[in-house]
């Protein structure tokens, strides 16, 4: 990977694609190798902050983009399309009871925020998978708008059957996927191709500095 094709993937990831070619699909190959990324990457003392929940199965993937609104805010109806991908990766809060950790300590005993560490591990791990999706020629898109105890619930009746606790809340959502061709990416579309809405969009321009 050249530095130039590093930066162009990190470009991609940065805009959060709305739509997906459903007449394609991902390898499997691809899929655990993005699995293999995300379980990997580091973590506080390599603890296990995180469980990992990816579907590509796509009617499970339209019932989680059906749970990704917010309630309050009927503007959030049918825009988060990123989670209607070919594969969707859900990370959820894990603290491994048998290890004797707590909220605010460590298995130690020593003072250690519980959730500050797992946000902290699921955005790397994220990251990891968002970058190396792109850098693949897929493209991705984050979430954290979904209705948390019923997609934990949706889960459960999908199989995962150790998310029971009501500590094991999703956090952070990513869909990665195939784009539509010549479709801008913040275009949301119905099952018949037609455009349902048009995202705003935003730029940011982080200040950065070099010591030398």
């Amino acid at each position: 990977m050249s530095r130039a094709q590093l930066v162009t993937a990190s470009k991609h990831a940065e805009h959060c694609q709305r739509n997906w070619d459903r007449s394609q699909s991902m390898p499997r190959e691809d899929v655990q190798a993005l699995v293999d990324i995300a379980t990997t990457m580091p973590s506080k003392q390599n603890e296990e902050y995180f469980q990992l929940v990816v579907s590509v199965n796509s009617q499970l993937n339209r019932l989680i983009y059906d749970l990704s609104i917010d309630p309050d805010n009927p503007a959030t109806l049918h825009r988060n399309a990123q989670l209607d991908a070919h594969a969707v990766f859900v990370w959820f809060l894990h603290k491994p009871e048998q290890l004797n950790m707590t909220d605010k300590k460590n298995r130690a005993g020593f003072f250690d925020v519980f959730r500050l560490n797992a946000k902290t591990a699921i955005g790397i791990s994220s990251g990891a998978v968002a970058l190396s999706a792109c850098h693949m020629g897929y493209r991705t898109g984050y979430n954290q708008c979904f209705k948390a105890y019923e997609l934990r619930d949706l889960m459960i009746e999908w199989g995962i059957t150790n998310l029971s606790d009501e500590k094991n809340t999703p956090e952070l959502a990513l869909g990665v996927g195939i784009p539509q061709a010549d479709t801008p990416w913040n275009h949301v579309l119905d099952d018949e191709g037609n455009l349902r809405k048009i995202v705003d969009t935003e730029s940011k321009n982080i200040r950065w500095d070099i010591i030398e």
